[in-house]
């Protein structure tokens, strides 16, 4: 192996803009497992499905801390800014998640979920 492709001489993953930053990853892993409900989802759950589908490792697997902690940087980042582009509906009172709808219809406003946390 040259010298040129050690790990110490690639390009650090936070300064190369084609390397997505963790919090963009955690938004598609988020998207990804809201997707996968065709209901809203309690805020726990949805964090326990995104460290699984972020480790590959399955549900079950998921501790309760993990779950926890993830699910308080979501409610608190990950979902706000989501919330805010339109992808996706939440009730922090209730701290329920549905996926904004793709396609406009009676219970959704440009296609966004009906459901969120604007007034």
């Amino acid at each position: 192996m040259s010298k040129d492709s050690s790990p110490s001489k690639q390009v650090p993953a936070s300064s190369d803009p084609s390397v997505p930053s963790t919090g963009d990853a955690r938004k598609r892993h988020l998207l990804g497992c809201l997707g996968q409900f065709v209901y809203p989802v309690e805020l726990g759950t949805l964090a326990a499905h995104v460290v699984a589908s972020e480790r590959s490792v399955p549900l079950e697997s998921v501790s309760d801390d993990e779950r926890a902690r993830v699910a308080i940087r979501l409610h608190h980042v990950h979902i706000p800014a989501l919330v805010e582009r339109g992808a996706i509906g939440y009730d922090p009172d209730s701290r329920m998640a549905v996926a904004a709808t793709p396609d406009p219809d009676p219970a959704v406003e440009g296609g966004r979920s009906s459901w969120s946390n604007e007034a």
